[in-house]
């Protein structure tokens, strides 16, 4: 069953947007090497193999944004029920979330054990 969803997830998300339990996904390249909103609360830096905000409280319906500084690609997984999964951020891309369900959500980097963060989405 994870396999199934994980590879319809791999369609979705190769066609741009991925839509799972209230959660819309989006990868934008961004080769700048300032992001255009850096400056918001929603801004996670991936930098020295972290997520460098590990509690990020959001309302709902905001977007937080992840930036990948680093040389190694990241991506961003939930971890308990893979309810999103992002494609790989290579050094300059980022990665967008729209979190449309309240709850909390722990994530990790697939890649780098020690990566780990939490949302927490309220109304």
């Amino acid at each position: 069953m994870l396999a199934i969803k994980r590879a319809l997830m791999g369609a979705a998300v190769a066609g741009g947007l991925l839509l799972n339990g209230g959660l819309a996904l989006a990868q934008v390249a961004s080769p700048a090497p300032a992001p255009v909103g850096e400056d918001s609360p929603y801004f996670v830096p991936m930098r020295n193999n972290v997520f460098e905000k590990l509690d990020l409280v959001v309302p709902v319906g905001a977007t937080v944004t992840w930036f990948n500084y680093d040389v190694e690609p990241h991506d961003v997984i939930e971890r308990t029920a893979i309810l999103f999964e992002t494609p790989l951020a290579k050094t300059g891309e980022s990665l967008s979330l729209t979190f449309n369900v309240p709850g909390t959500y722990a994530y990790v980097c697939d890649l780098h054990g020690g990566m780990e963060a939490v949302i927490t989405v309220t109304e």
